[in-house]
């Protein structure tokens, strides 16, 4: 009984624990060279003011995520945020993300149609984020901002950090950074 409680917790852990450079069944598509786990690394840094990076998208990604807008079906893309590291990250509620609004800022409302997500920064050095800007992107498509036309002409999605003060912060200080490793877009198969 040990043996198959022992086997069934070794296969738990193997399946909850995926290797950093892969998960089972599905296919990743790397926004820059600078996922890789080599290091040193070059960081890129969210800072004071609302901060836009490109992600590429890579051609079979653009093919599916089109299938999937076309067919109303698109339910997961994820945006992996690797390796966040909040050194110098105080008075800091959290960060908006905005998808094709290079122009957000601090007072964009979180019901704007390219509003994606918010997270909020824990304790450890280090940490990542997960984000599904599904949601978003079927958003973009039903209102135009996103067409078959404009996404065969794309390479890259911008993805604009907003960082959010506390409320009882009037501004983030002037050291405040939030670097992180890279950006990683990736578009699963469909439930």
């Amino acid at each position: 009984m040990s043996l198959i409680i022992a086997l069934a917790l070794i296969g738990f852990v193997s399946v909850a624990a995926p290797t950093s450079n892969s998960i089972a069944g599905v296919e990743r598509y790397q926004a820059s060279n600078n996922c890789t786990a080599g290091y040193p690394i070059a960081m890129n840094v969210i800072t004071t003011t609302p901060s836009t990076f490109e992600v590429d998208i890579e051609e079979e990604a653009r093919q599916r995520l089109n299938f999937y807008l076309e067919n109303d079906s698109l339910k997961i893309a994820r945006l992996y945020i690797r390796d966040l590291r909040p050194d110098v990250a105080q008075a800091l509620e959290g960060v908006r993300v905005f998808i094709e609004k290079p122009d957000a800022d601090v007072n964009t409302p979180i019901d704007d149609p390219h509003y994606a997500s918010s997270f909020v920064l824990g304790l450890e050095d280090s940490q990542s984020m997960i984000l599904n800007i599904a949601p978003t992107l079927s958003k973009l498509w039903y209102a135009g901002d996103l067409s078959p036309e404009r996404l065969a002409g794309k390479e890259a999605m911008q993805i604009t950090f907003v960082p959010h003060p506390l409320d009882f912060v009037t501004a983030l200080p002037e050291n405040f950074t939030l670097p992180f490793r890279c950006l990683t877009f990736e578009v699963p198969s469909q439930p």
